[in-house]
């Protein structure tokens, strides 16, 4: 996987320096730019043309942050992760394709942008190559694999054999790419296939 070029949104010098740092020695993203005001964010998006925003909601208004994905240079980022660390609505938080927490330790920062970025990879080379498109049966037992359920209760739930449903997920792996439980459950949730509260 290429290293993504990243434009960091984030009004607290302390905060984004930290991430910053933290992100520099790990190879998956390079930080090109951080802004600390809303109004520079459309013109630094449309200089650098970065593979992912990392914004922190809080620093837009509530008109903005509800309509995320239509803002003036956000819409037409790639990857938007939400750096969170105070309450945001989960309505707003739905807009962002990852979501990154002030307590998450790097490991799992850089294991949250790198899924995040392989599926937004996977969602560009399925629609430009049809012969990789899940059929209808896959995406019942991914959406259930996103539910926290084996493959028994996948065969139960759906009427086949363990079998069938082994043979399925093998199928969705050469697909996809992701051999995890959790890169396929963040596959559902990017699709909409499958909402959080039904996740175990």
């Amino acid at each position: 996987m290429k290293r993504a070029t990243v434009v960091l949104a984030e009004p607290s010098v302390m905060v984004s320096a930290g991430l910053k740092q933290m992100l520099a020695g790990e190879g998956v993203v390079e930080v090109k730019e951080v802004v600390q005001e809303a109004s520079l964010l459309p013109d630094v998006l449309a200089r650098i043309k970065p593979d992912m925003l990392i914004l922190n909601p809080l620093m837009l208004d509530v008109a903005a942050r509800n309509a995320l994905r239509e803002q003036p240079g956000i819409s037409s980022c790639p990857v938007l992760v939400a750096l969170v660390y105070g309450f945001v609505e989960q309505r707003v938080l739905k807009q962002f394709d990852g979501i990154v927490e002030i307590g998450d330790d790097c490991q799992k920062v850089v294991y949250t942008l790198r899924e995040v970025l392989r599926t937004h990879e996977m969602t560009w080379d399925a629609a430009t190559d049809e012969s990789q498109e899940i059929s209808e049966r896959e995406r019942d037992v991914l959406v259930l694999i996103a539910k926290g359920m084996s493959n028994k209760e996948i065969a139960h739930a759906l009427n086949l054999s363990v079998h069938t449903v082994m043979s399925h997920r093998r199928n969705i792996v050469r697909k996809t790419g992701i051999h995890s439980v959790a890169g396929l459950t963040v596959y559902a949730l990017v699709r909409n296939w499958v909402e959080e509260y039904e996740i175990q």
